[in-house]
């Protein structure tokens, strides 16, 4: 045998040698192991993402603060007041610094948020409490008055003067929906009647809020728990949905850790539905469930999303999106036909292939 022929027999056997070595650990890992099938199933679609650029961010805990027509923005829990952005296509990386106008003091600055727009942005901090603004064009923001006994756990804007709070309601001793009108005088008022919790009030009813102002329409997906809702900017519910999983019920436990009714989590939660993102018709929704058809080795390397109809409350299909540096999605949001999935210090642009066929089933159902 020649010395070229040893060399690839030699680098076969390493491989097969490698690739047995992987599987043995594989197989053998508790990510395996305690990883089992649940009773549904998804409608996969075939080559619906591609990848067409990668893009680092520099640090982590990042997250997608928004969009405008040429550019998208990402805030740092770290860093509240600094900003980077892109162009649409990934490139052209800045930086901008926030000025807070009038600020004395920051309580907690991991829990601000802020949140661009087409022309205006916003920091919110439910613990302080604040509400800031400002224009794109210096980015100084200036707090807008409202009553600072107001906490809340989270606010979206879906216009400048009106923003959709989730804060504890006393009254009904948990978490629900308001809106936070701010006009001449700043008006809040709660709808009782959307969030309806389980066990108890807060951890039960935990969940993410997307909005699309072009059908001005939000949802609010739970977290623990397989039901989405859809709502309309005055807060009316327009109807009820359920994800294709079987947790009708958030598998959650608490535990009295005071003798005022304080409670904590006994254990950590299984976060069901970690992240979705709302385009047009449709929710997209991440799942951390296995389906009884999937690929465990592909669930494994990949975020599955399955994608919702709200109108006819219907699940339409499933779809992967691959880890990147060896991290799921944290966050995602499509605009048009691209998908912008965020791996905490990595940013990636996928092309969601099959718009078209969400499209034409989206209107032949209507």
């Amino acid at each position: 045998m020649n010395l070229y022929k040893k060399h690839i027999v030699l680098t076969v056997l390493c491989t097969l040698v490698t690739l047995l070595a992987l599987f043995v650990i594989y197989i053998s890992s508790p990510i395996s192991s305690e990883l089992q099938p649940s009773t549904f199933q998804r409608n996969f679609a075939k080559e619906i993402v591609g990848l067409l650029k990668i893009e680092s961010l520099g640090r982590p805990s990042n997250y997608i603060a928004g969009f405008d027509e040429k550019r998208i923005w990402f805030g740092n829990y770290d860093r509240p007041s600094k900003l980077k952005s892109m162009d649409l296509s990934l490139q052209d990386q800045q930086e901008v610094e926030i000025k807070l106008e009038k600020v004395d003091s920051i309580v907690e600055p991991g829990r601000f948020r802020t949140i661009v727009n087409r022309d205006r942005f916003f920091l919110t901090n439910g613990i302080m409490p604040i509400i800031l603004t400002g224009d794109k064009k210096n980015w100084t923001a200036r707090e807008i008055k409202f009553s600072k006994y107001f906490y809340f756990n989270s606010a979206f804007p879906i216009n400048d003067t009106t923003f959709v709070l989730q804060a504890y309601n006393t009254e009904k001793k948990g978490l629900q929906l308001g809106l936070l009108v701010l006009a001449d005088s700043p008006k809040f008022k709660f709808n009782d009647n959307l969030l309806t919790p389980q066990q108890e009030g807060i951890f039960s009813v935990q969940g993410q809020t997307d909005y699309n102002n072009e059908t001005n329409t939000l949802t609010y997906l739970y977290t623990y728990r397989n039901q989405y809702l859809v709502i309309d900017n005055d807060l009316n519910l327009k109807g009820t949905g359920n994800t294709i999983d079987t947790f009708r019920t958030a598998p959650i436990t608490v535990r009295e850790v005071d003798n005022d009714g304080t409670s904590m989590l006994s254990s950590p939660p299984f976060a069901t539905n970690p992240c979705s993102t709302l385009s047009g018709d449709f929710l997209y929704v991440r799942s951390n469930l296995l389906a009884k058809n999937e690929n465990k080795g592909k669930f494994l390397i990949s975020s599955t999303i399955d994608v919702y109809n709200i109108n006819t409350k219907e699940y339409v299909l499933s779809f992967h999106i691959p880890n990147l540096t060896n991290k799921s999605i944290t966050e995602f949001k499509i605009i048009d036909d691209k998908i912008y999935a965020l791996f905490d210090d990595t940013v990636g642009l996928f092309e969601l292939k099959a718009l078209k066929d969400l499209q034409s089933k989206s209107i032949s159902k209507k």
